[in-house]
């Protein structure tokens, strides 16, 4: 547990430091126009949650380049349309 990472480390390993260590960081890894847009909507906040209460939470959505690529809730979609 001491060398466990908080959710704000985490989050960047899988993002910034991901893009980084791919060598593609300036399209990868952050949303801003111009870039992939990849992105995993989830029904909770990761920051304060404990592992157990992540993998208990629901993907609402799934934006691959910018285009919905899973959203089973049609309302969601419809914004994510937009």
């Amino acid at each position: 547990l001491d060398q466990q990472l908080t959710a704000e480390q985490g989050l960047r390993a899988v993002t910034v430091d991901a893009a980084w260590a791919l060598g593609d960081e300036g399209r990868r890894g952050h949303l801003a126009p111009g870039t992939f847009g990849d992105v995993t909507i989830l029904s909770g906040d990761v920051t304060p949650a404990m592992p157990d209460e992540i993998r208990a939470m629901d993907v609402v959505a799934t934006i691959v380049g910018g285009v919905p690529a899973y959203c089973p809730d049609p309302e969601v979609c419809s914004q994510l349309d937009s």
